[in-house]
Formats: C-alpha cells, sequence, structure tokens
C-alpha cells in the first residue's frame, strides 16, 4: 500500500514540476485529479491501517502513520504549486 502511495506522489510532483517547466497547462488538471485519487487513496490506506493495528506494538503504529502522513503533506504541498499557479 505503502508503494502505490509513492508512486502516486512521485506521478503527481513529476507532473506538476513538468507543467512549471514546460507551461503545460493541462497538466495542472490532470495534477488535480491525480491529486483527488491520491487523497482518496491515502484516507483508505490510514482507514485500512486503523482496522487492524490492534496487535501492532506502538512505535512500529506511529512510524507507519508517520510515512504515510509525509506522503500526504508532499500532494498537500504539491497542491498548493496547483492552486497558486492556477488561481484556484
Amino acid at each position: 500500500m505503502i508503494f502505490k502511495l509513492h508512486s502516486l506522489s512521485v506521478e503527481l510532483f513529476n507532473d506538476i514540476s513538468r507543467a512549471v517547466k514546460t507551461g503545460e497547462k493541462e497538466l495542472y488538471s490532470t495534477g488535480l485529479k491525480k491529486y483527488q485519487e491520491l487523497k482518496s487513496y491515502y484516507k483508505e490506506v490510514k482507514r485500512e491501517h486503523f482496522s487492524r493495528s490492534e496487535n501492532i506494538p506502538a512505535r512500529l503504529n506511529t512510524g507507519y502513520l508517520d510515512i504515510i502522513n509525509y506522503y500526504k503533506r508532499i500532494a498537500d504541498h504539491t497542491y498548493n504549486i496547483i492552486e497558486y499557479v492556477m488561481k484556484i
């Protein structure tokens, strides 16, 4: 699950980075869709983690949550770039 979250984050970042460099405006619209997909997948990953985390030691539990939250933060920062450029 983390690997897919990672892939979605990298894909989103790469698209927006390319859009900034080349000026391809349609990549921002694509980025918005990818951001929404990543956000809903993040919620799914978090929900699934909580459903199976009863027997996981606290240190591992918080470590996993930290990792998925960092991917969400990356996506949020990338979204902020989209917002700024598109003046949403």
